[in-house]
């Protein structure tokens, strides 16, 4: 049976997200690290936990708890550690720089929401950084940072800033399910992820204002995905003319849209890969 974890997080814009993911690459390039860039850039709101709880059910407590609450406005503070165990991004603070109150209330109300159906057997939880010991981050690097160099690391982390713009928006909670062949050691060596569900967030408001419910409804995104991978998916593709892919998702967010990409762009992903390609043909 595998031992499947579930995790709750706050998806950062593009921007945010395309930096944190360059700088992991550089240091898996050059340190050998390579824990924190098996997962999607991410803030955590609610950590691993196990449950016995659907992911049907899951969903639909996120969904009543969180209806109503606003986009998040991220301050961008730079780089710091946790220890000697990680290296993160900090994005707890508001502009003034005291507690981003809206970040704050949307964790406070996703730990609400999850910690009466995790099961009594998790491992984590017990032990986990929230509610007022909460510190929202994006994770750089984690896990697997060799003890003697950590300050050499740390300070050639600190020397890509600045990380990404210093003030984003993010607009999405996302859940996802984790799996690993060993949770006990290595584990993110074979760690594979599947994502289950995404909850827009409302209108935009100050990061000094905490978040609000209101009874208004809300258009929600729940996407589903097949099977184990970290892998990014494709969606259906509906038409191909002139290297053009066009596709949609059955259950995609409003309004209604398609998704198109050409030669040019799918080349440009496979080159970022590193494979070696002939040609890349030009926009059309």
């Amino acid at each position: 049976m595998i031992d499947v974890r579930y995790g709750v997080y706050l998806r950062p814009s593009v921007a945010l997200a395309a930096a944190v993911a360059d700088v992991q690459r550089a240091l898996e390039r050059r340190w050998g690290l390579t824990a924190a860039g098996r997962f999607m850039p991410h803030v955590t709101l609610k950590g691993f936990f196990r449950t016995d709880v659907t992911p049907m059910e899951l969903r639909a407590r996120l969904a009543d708890e969180l209806r109503g609450c606003p986009l998040v406005v991220l301050h961008n503070g730079g780089v710091t550690a946790f220890g000697t165990g990680a290296i993160v991004l900090d994005v707890d603070a508001n502009e003034s720089g005291g507690r981003n109150r809206s970040l704050h209330a949307l964790h406070e109300a996703t730990f609400r929401a999850m910690a009466p159906i995790v099961s009594a057997a998790c491992d984590f939880t017990p032990y986990e950084h929230a509610l007022d010991a909460y510190r929202a981050h994006l994770t750089l690097a984690m896990a697997d940072i060799p003890g003697p160099r950590f300050t050499d690391i740390l300070a050639s982390v600190r020397s890509l800033q600045p990380i990404g713009p210093s003030v984003s928006q993010a607009a999405e909670v996302q859940l996802f399910a984790f799996a690993s062949a060993d949770w006990g050691a290595s584990w993110w060596q074979t760690l594979t992820w599947r994502h289950v569900a995404n909850l827009s967030l409302g209108s935009k408001m100050s990061s000094a204002q905490p978040a609000r419910r209101t009874a208004a409804p809300r258009p929600e995104r729940c996407l589903y995905r097949p099977a184990w991978s970290a892998e990014l998916r494709t969606v259906p593709t509906i038409s191909r003319f002139f290297g053009i892919s066009i596709a949609m998702y059955f259950e995609d967010h409003g309004p209604a849209h398609f998704h198109a990409q050409d030669e040019l762009s799918e080349n440009w992903r496979r080159a970022r890969a590193g494979e070696i390609l002939q040609s890349i043909k030009p926009l059309r």
